[in-house]
């Protein structure tokens, strides 16, 4: 798959790149290959610090707060 990080398509005499969440062709680029920095320019993480990854991004919960899903945070249960 030419695309690395995306879904290709035949086109007549090339083809083209659907790029998978979390990643963008770069510029003068038909291929997936620029990260998307998902922690710019908004947080995504409620309550937590967010860490860019290759594609994707991991929250990290504040004191006091726990994952409840991908962004969203619950208050622990004591």
């Amino acid at each position: 798959n030419p695309c690395i990080n995306g879904k290709c398509t035949d086109t007549e005499g090339s083809f083209d790149c659907s790029c998978e969440e979390g990643w963008a062709k770069k510029e003068n680029e038909n291929i997936c290959s620029e990260n998307i920095n998902e922690c710019l320019p908004h947080n995504p993480c409620v309550h937590g610090t967010c860490n860019d990854t290759e594609g994707s991004f991991i929250c990290n919960c504040d004191s006091g707060w726990e994952k409840e899903e991908r962004g969203i945070y619950i208050t622990f249960s004591t």
